[in-house]
């Protein structure tokens, strides 16, 4: 089944480590979808682009708090990266260091997405997800290789 999600916030309830703890996500659908439908992520791996703020950073969330295996952010930002790795901590609980790796990529550079996309493809043995959430409006022409 396809769903089709529209960005939104909404507060949600999840269980974890025995507790209840009230999460906020960014993704519901127009067929009565929950986040708790969702089945466990192990042995998973995905990559998001802008995984590091907005909506980015909550869908990194939602995947950690499904317990995927791995989660690779691309960004340019390592300081909007350890602000995330505090959020998801503080406000999910969750232990990140094993689980989420920043890997600094500007977009906006094809040469280097092609260096960042060649250095996962030797490092991954499958991808399991890739999320292209990162967007940034070009103003000017260039011509690619």
């Amino acid at each position: 089944m396809i769903y089709l999600f529209r960005a939104t916030t909404f507060r949600t309830i999840s269980k974890r480590a025995n507790s209840t703890v009230s999460n906020m996500s960014g993704l519901i659908n127009y067929r009565n979808f929950s986040l708790t439908d969702t089945p466990s992520l192990k042995s998973r791996t995905a990559v998001v682009t802008g995984g590091n703020a907005g909506i980015g950073r909550e869908i990194v969330a939602q995947l950690l708090l499904h317990d995927i295996s791995k989660v690779y952010v691309l960004a340019r930002s390592a300081e909007k990266f350890a602000a995330s790795k505090t959020f998801w901590k503080d406000t999910h609980g969750l232990d990140v260091e094993k689980t989420v790796e920043f890997v600094p990529c500007d977009l906006s550079d094809i040469t280097v997405v092609k260096k960042v996309a060649d250095g996962l493809m030797g490092k991954l043995d499958r991808l399991d997800m890739l999320i292209n959430n990162a967007g940034r409006s070009l103003s000017y022409f260039v011509k690619t290789d």
